[in-house]
């Protein structure tokens, strides 16, 4: 059962513009800096894991709503997925792939004797013979009769449930947006260009730093530090220790020229992409640079 089919993961760069320094009580010279977000990168994954839409987008406009951009770049992309959502339902629930001599078999089994059955797939609690009484009620109102439970994104039969636990593992409509360190930095961005028709619902850590927050409810945005409490840099290289193949989505995205072409919305020759390919080294997206944010104003 897929609780939420497709998940987003971005990230914000922003300009260091420097206001003003002064001295603190111990004569120590402090900078103050505005970061003025400059672009952003976001990717939405499906169940299976695949990249079904990625984008990136950067200006050097610093009056560029950049966040705003984002906003409609995200929730667009949320309103497709959404129909897609539910088309893939309507054609899961007439056309469940099941073996059809297991089918009836389970079918037989359910009739005679549910107690012989395995468990329900969500609570593990095993199945029990329905009075006459509980026979009689309505389909919806039996709540431990055995039902057949399947994968409302592929079609494919996963088991057997409670027909109450199965109602309540419905198909989710809110999709989360991952972001490393969002509670305490890509957080002030975001929140800046909220208005009126985002409908924004706020879980707060204080005034100043944000835990969740939904927008128009249909995307939930959640900090990734909160469960992975560590650099990107030590995320990164604990998982190179393993096996580079890993990166999958990296490698996806970055490893093909045409996909770079892409995230950058222009196409390009068979000539340009040949070039592009021969110059492409993933390896080094997995690893730690030097970037100049002081020198971006």
């Amino acid at each position: 059962m897929v609780r939420t089919p497709y998940r987003y993961y971005a990230d914000f760069e922003a300009f260091v513009k420097r206001k003003s320094s002064k001295r603190n009580v111990n004569g120590i010279e402090l900078e103050e800096s505005d970061h003025i977000p400059c672009g952003y990168a976001l990717v939405c994954v499906d169940w299976q894991g695949k990249a079904v839409n990625w984008s990136v987008y950067r200006t050097d406009d610093e009056e560029e709503n950049v966040a705003k951009i984002f906003f409609d770049d995200i929730l667009q992309d949320q309103k497709l997925r959404q129909n897609v959502s539910e088309l893939l339902q309507q054609q899961s629930s007439k056309s469940m792939i099941i073996n059809p001599q297991l089918r009836d078999m389970l079918k037989k089994q359910i009739r005679e004797d549910p107690t012989q059955l395995d468990p329900c797939y969500f609570c593990g609690e095993k199945f029990r013979r329905l009075s006459q009484q509980e026979m009689s009620k309505l389909f919806k109102n039996r709540p431990n009769m055995a039902v057949f439970l399947h994968d409302h994104c592929s079609g494919k039969f996963l088991g057997l449930a409670h027909n109450r636990c199965n109602l309540e593992a419905s198909m989710g409509k809110i999709s989360p947006c991952f972001t490393h360190n969002l509670k305490s930095y890509d957080s002030h961005f975001l929140v800046q260009a909220f208005d009126e028709s985002m409908n924004a619902t706020i879980i707060p850590c204080s005034s100043e730093k944000f835990m969740s927050f939904t927008v128009r409810n249909q995307i939930r945005f959640c900090d990734s530090f909160s469960f992975l409490s560590s650099s990107l840099e030590n995320l990164t290289n604990t998982l190179k220790k393993n096996n580079t193949d890993d990166f999958k989505l990296t490698k996806e995205i970055f490893g093909k020229a045409e996909n770079i072409l892409k995230l950058y919305k222009r196409g390009g020759t068979d000539q340009e992409i040949e070039d592009l390919a021969q110059q492409i080294n993933v390896d080094l997206l997995l690893q730690k640079g030097a970037y100049p944010y002081t020198h971006m104003q």
